[in-house]
């Protein structure tokens, strides 16, 4: 392994350390060798080990690599194991409600691409290494009214869960979101499974509650169907794809509502983004998805993204390739705001090694600033109100 990854990696602390290893899409037996090593040197916490990685959603991936790492505690391997166990069990109930739902739209012949995990779990995974909470398409926002027909064809019901019970979204809730956010009130159905009793399916219609222009309808033309005759789905180009994850994951990152939740900066978006290049490195042209990301307008999004990417899976984005996306002014890189349709935007008094597996940390230094979001929210729900009654 050469010696400049591990120096990149100094500034977390060696459990973090072990935590990014393990969950890289490159490894090998050298850094087997190191980890061991590592374990033997250093008194590893390996409840809290347990607990990033859980907590980090790369458990799946991480249990793949146990073979050869010594010092480990039965018992931690054992939980990972159980876990697997479930998550494959999980995903194949997950695969099979994605398949209902990939021949249903492919025979309305919408204009649409499946996102994220849908894609990700199914064509970049193993079994069980990875799982998601929900499957997301986004959709030209004129096919969105039958996209949603269908879906309540299909028995989905627009709402959430409560106690084991769907409970139904009112039309103002409805409206809501169609307005102020950049997908619908989530379509649920039940399973049966007692690994996913519910699938949730989202339809995002716009990048970003930014996103007022259509700019979102660029990533879903030219789509591909990939996979073969008993298991295929619709999604974007290599480039456009990843330029989605970016964005997907710069929003969350940053908005301060994420942040107050710790649900900002979690571990398995960045592996996300680590093991897509990892696959396509030969597939993705580096110069048409600059050309796409100029296009429409999202260069802070994608800088961002790879900037850190590289800080926490070292090798993945060389200089050559950052230098392309790297806008003139990056102080944002240190900064969070409010929403993604916000220009109100707050300064990190922590850097970014110290945030990233310390949640607590983070929630704490957002909170100073969530009462005035909190305002803002409420009063463009009291604005709505006016106009419906």
């Amino acid at each position: 392994m050469k010696r400049s990854i591990l120096e990149k990696l100094i500034k977390f602390d060696s459990l973090e350390q072990l935590i990014l290893l393990l969950s890289r899409a490159d490894f090998n037996e050298k850094f087997n060798n190191y980890i061991n090593k590592l374990i033997f040197m250093e008194k590893i916490d390996w409840d809290r080990f347990l607990g990033l990685a859980i907590n980090h959603r790369v458990n799946g991936v991480i249990y793949k690599k146990l073979r050869g790492i010594e010092g480990m505690p039965q018992t931690v391997r054992r939980a990972l194991h159980y876990m697997h166990i479930s998550q494959k069990e999980r995903n194949r109930c997950h695969r099979n409600e994605i398949k209902k739902l990939s021949l249903a739209l492919e025979e309305k012949r919408f204009n649409y691409a499946f996102l994220k995990g849908a894609v990700l779990n199914t064509s970049y995974y193993e079994d069980g290494e990875r799982i998601s909470n929900d499957t997301d398409i986004l959709v030209d926002i004129r096919d969105l009214k039958e996209v949603i027909q269908l879906c309540t064809s299909m028995g989905y019901i627009q709402g959430e869960v409560e106690n084991g019970e769907i409970i139904r979204a009112t039309k103002k809730e409805i409206l809501f979101a169609q307005l102020n956010t950049y997908e619908t009130v989530p379509l649920i159905k039940k399973t049966g499974n007692p690994y996913l009793p519910f699938h949730e399916f989202d339809v995002n219609f716009r990048l970003g509650n930014d996103d007022k222009s259509g700019l979102s309808n660029n990533l879903i033309q030219n789509t591909v169907l990939s996979g073969d005759d008993e298991f295929s789905l619709r999604t974007m180009t290599v480039e456009n794809f990843l330029i989605y994850l970016c964005i997907h994951l710069y929003r969350e990152a940053v908005m301060v509502y994420k942040i107050t939740q710790g649900a900002d900066l979690i571990l398995y978006k960045f592996m996300d983004i680590h093991h897509y290049i990892e696959a396509n490195r030969q597939n993705i042209s580096w110069k048409k998805l600059q050309e796409e990301v100029f296009q429409l307008d999202k260069v802070e999004d994608i800088y961002y993204v790879l900037f850190y990417t590289e800080k926490l899976y070292p090798g993945t984005v060389d200089d050559k390739i950052l230098n392309m996306f790297e806008p003139e002014d990056v102080r944002y890189l240190g900064q969070y705001r409010g929403r993604d349709n916000s220009d109100e935007v707050y300064d990190w008094k922590m850097d970014f090694y110290a945030r990233m597996f310390h949640p607590r940390a983070r929630m704490a230094e957002a909170e100073k600033n969530i009462g005035r979001e909190s305002e803002r929210y409420h009063s463009i729900r009291e604005e709505l109100q006016k106009v419906e009654d």
